[in-house]
């Protein structure tokens, strides 16, 4: 029966021994072979497997080495391997047009100057639903700010945080999600000022263990404080319902 199979077998795990039988079988057979595994057993941050792609591909092609077995018929695996500051594009549509998008961006942007990497659908997929839920930071015990500013302004932003803090930058431009280390409080308020002076706000979004409490969680500019004072007297004039709950002031 084993002659007659036309498919190629497919595996989807990243534990040792099952991935050593999966080597015999394919010697034995002389069978080319398709090895996968899910999103939260490997992945770009590292998952439970505590293997990234590339440390995952590595780990393959040293088993493929020791069953004397073709690499080219065992693997093959786009990755993305960086560390530090890094743009991400998202380009949808139909193959055709995607690809010719990317060309039109990798000249406008001169990508060929920078490192690059392309993300096929099963790679794209994860990544961007980590990014969507902000997995950049939940391991984080500090505090971490979410603030949104005019798109022009952003640039002001980006060089008035420098390498002091790290943040993400959403929405074009528009949205700020800042990582503020635990102790240094003293930083939300500056932060806070310089978005409020660049037609912004912004909203403490989750607090570190040492967090001073003499913080806004919210911040608005007066107008728009007076706005929710005014709507907050009409509906709750003796302030029964979450006194303090938004703004200190109602």
């Amino acid at each position: 029966m084993i002659n007659k199979i036309k498919s190629i077998p497919s595996f989807c795990t990243s534990n040792k021994e099952v991935l050593n039988s999966i080597m015999v079988f394919a010697k034995i057979y002389n069978l080319p072979l398709l090895i996968e595994t899910t999103s939260n057993q490997v992945n770009q941050f590292g998952g439970y497997s505590k293997l990234t792609p590339r440390k995952f591909y590595n780990k393959i092609m040293k088993m493929t080495e020791r069953f004397n077995l073709n690499k080219n018929r065992v693997f093959k695996f786009n990755d993305l391997n960086n560390e530090g500051p890094f743009l991400a594009i998202r380009i949808e549509g139909d193959k055709v047009s995607v690809q010719e998008r990317l060309k039109d961006i990798s000249k406008e942007l001169e990508l060929k100057k920078y490192k690059t990497s392309i993300l096929d659908n099963h790679q794209s997929v994860p990544f961007w639903t980590k990014v969507n839920n902000l997995e950049l930071f939940t391991r984080t015990k500090n505090n971490l700010i979410r603030a949104v500013i005019p798109p022009s302004n952003s640039e002001k932003l980006m060089k008035f945080l420098g390498n002091k803090f790290k943040y993400f930058i959403d929405w074009s431009g528009s949205l700020f999600w800042i990582e503020v280390p635990d102790n240094e409080d003293n930083k939300i308020g500056q932060i806070r000022e310089f978005i409020n002076k660049n037609e912004g706000y912004m909203t403490i979004i989750m607090k570190s263990e040492n967090f001073d409490f003499k913080e806004k969680v919210f911040s608005t500019d007066k107008a728009k404080l007076m706005i929710s004072k005014k709507i907050k007297e009409s509906f709750d004039p003796k302030s029964l319902f979450n006194p303090g709950r938004m703004y200190r002031e109602i």
